[in-house]
């Protein structure tokens, strides 16, 4: 949740309850923009720092620049193959017509 008054990344359960702040702050989030997660990693855009930061997801810790000087940190992704779905070996086999 960002605002104005208050920047900050939580986490809840899903019925809202046990709301937890993991980085908050205009120091350490000026103006965040998109999010990705990957394993233990928050990543996050910044349109002041123009940079990638990345904290741990559950307690903030390790706050870290992953990468700086980007003009327009518009979105991020994150691309692994952990991330991509189990494929078929051949997906036409299936729908062959003989």
């Amino acid at each position: 949740m960002c605002n104005r008054q208050f920047c900050a990344f939580c986490s809840c359960n899903f019925d809202g309850s046990d709301r937890r702040v993991i980085v908050e702050g205009p120091g350490t989030l000026p103006h965040p923009f998109a999010l990705s997660l990957f394993g233990s990693t928050l990543f996050w855009t910044d349109w002041q720092t123009r940079a990638i930061h990345a904290c741990n997801k559950l307690s903030g810790t390790n706050h870290r620049q992953v990468h700086g000087n980007i003009f327009s940190p518009m979105d991020i992704h994150v691309y692994h193959p952990r991330r991509q779905p189990k494929g078929e070996r051949d997906p036409f086999v299936r729908f062959s017509l003989k």
